[in-house]
């Protein structure tokens, strides 16, 4: 089912071409490649489960862990210089939103302020930074540069059903999370997406298309 659904998303709903099971890196066939005016990229559908993945007191699930392992397998079936993209069609609950999404690929918020030496208080106004934690952005160990360089970017695909009157229609909507470090070759095209938000660069500020709230 998760495959059916990328493939809706790409080609009934963008109107992109898609052509089943692609050679990937070495043996690996992966599950699309999609075309669209100018070029094409290479697709891997993931579809993780987790249910009621609660933190203590109620507070809000974290996914960070199961989506970096998901990151890091998917990297490792994609060539070297094509463009390639993630596709998550997630089956979790609580479902994922655009912070899971940015935390989990690229920056995780943190309050900050100023902390007087000796008297152990606070001498700035508090201010929320990003930090470069997310799986695209982070440096592991003695790396030198970011691991996962291979991904242009992450789609995540949410599906619902919808009813007005007697009508009942099944609505597909995305999440698009482009790769900060991905390399001229690898990035994934901003303009084929219609109105799906698009977490990207815009200029020298990281954001969302649709000018969402980050944090």
């Amino acid at each position: 089912m998760a495959e059916c659904s990328a493939c809706w998303f790409l080609a009934g709903k963008l109107r992109l071409g898609v052509q089943p099971t692609p050679k990937g890196r070495g043996s690996r066939i992966l599950e699309f490649v999609a075309s669209y005016q100018g070029g094409e990229f290479y697709v891997e559908v993931k579809s993780p489960r987790s249910v009621n993945v609660i933190g203590r007191g109620g507070a809000a699930p974290n996914y960070s862990k199961k989506l970096t392992a998901i990151l890091k397998e998917a990297n490792r079936q994609f060539d070297k210089g094509a463009r390639n993209l993630l596709i998550l069609v997630p089956e979790f609950s609580p479902p994922l939103d655009r912070m899971d999404l940015t935390e989990a690929f690229v920056a995780i918020p943190a309050l900050t302020y100023d902390v007087d030496p000796v008297s152990g208080r606070a001498v700035t106004k508090p201010e929320t930074k990003l930090y470069p934690e997310g799986g695209f952005l982070r440096i592991w160990g003695n790396e030198p540069t970011p691991r996962f360089t291979r991904l242009g970017g992450v789609l995540a695909i949410d599906e619902c059903v919808r009813h007005r009157g007697n009508d009942c229609w099944m609505e597909s909507n995305g999440l698009l999370v482009h790769n900060p470090a991905a390399s001229e070759d690898t990035r994934i095209p901003t303009e084929i997406w219609g109105d799906t938000p698009q977490f990207m660069w815009a200029g020298d500020v990281l954001r969302w298309s649709d000018g969402h709230r980050i944090f």
